[in-house]
């Protein structure tokens, strides 16, 4: 079982890469997660909003059944407040550090993220080392796309979250998380990986003129497209 090169970021000679491209590779595309869509769709900020809602009414209304003044009422319901507050505001604290410790970069031959808030690390993770791609579309053009490595080749959830694919703990999945315009990414993405496995197979390039980007309309709908197809 292989497992692609993850190390420790300390000085990047160019923006998200460990080390400069070799000779005939290039960056296609870089790009970071939204800090509002991770606030939304990875810390799921909207729930524990609503939660905390829930329980502030819970409070009012307890403390008018049981006859409470309204100095006690209050002060029960400001502490919920408070509580609520510190949390949005770490969890609000820890979507931008994702933000601004996050780098995707795409080049012609590989996938690279350097991502880590508390420990920054860059996953290397060629195009020739992924089976398929796969992405994940919301109404406002952004969303994930998320890859599935090839036979072999083992990746850490622990390490690389919250930049996997949700609910995949035995076989994680590297994932692109919260970007913009995400329809176009994955139709660049699916390009090159349909070039690298041809390469890789000794078959004619594709052409890639006409790009066919992996299109979902329905929100959390997967749409799969297979590298070597």
């Amino acid at each position: 079982m292989s497992t692609p090169p993850v190390r420790q970021h300390e000085i990047e000679p160019v923006p998200g890469l460990p080390e400069r491209l070799p000779n005939g590779e290039r960056v296609l595309w870089q790009g970071r997660p939204s800090r509002r869509q991770i606030m939304t769709d990875v810390l799921k900020a909207r729930w524990v909003a609503f939660y905390f809602g829930a329980l502030i009414v819970w409070a009012l209304a307890a403390g008018w059944s049981d006859g409470r003044t309204a100095a006690e009422i209050m002060f029960s319901a400001g502490v919920l407040c408070i509580l609520a507050a510190v949390l949005l505001g770490l969890m609000e604290l820890y979507a931008w550090a994702v933000t601004r410790t996050t780098l995707y970069t795409v080049t012609n031959r590989r996938l690279v993220m350097r991502v880590g808030v508390g420990s920054s690390i860059t996953l290397n993770l060629p195009f020739t080392k992924i089976a398929s791609a796969a992405m994940i579309e919301r109404k406002d053009g952004s969303g994930d796309i998320v890859f599935e490595a090839a036979e072999g080749v083992r990746l850490s959830w622990f390490h690389l979250w919250p930049h996997v694919r949700p609910r995949h703990f035995a076989n994680p999945q590297a994932a692109l998380r919260c970007i913009s315009g995400v329809s176009a990414v994955a139709a660049l993405i699916v390009d090159e990986l349909r070039a690298a496995h041809a390469q890789a197979a000794g078959e004619p390039e594709p052409e890639r003129t006409v790009r066919t980007p992996v299109t979902v309309r329905k929100r959390g709908h997967v749409a799969q497209q297979p590298a070597h197809a």
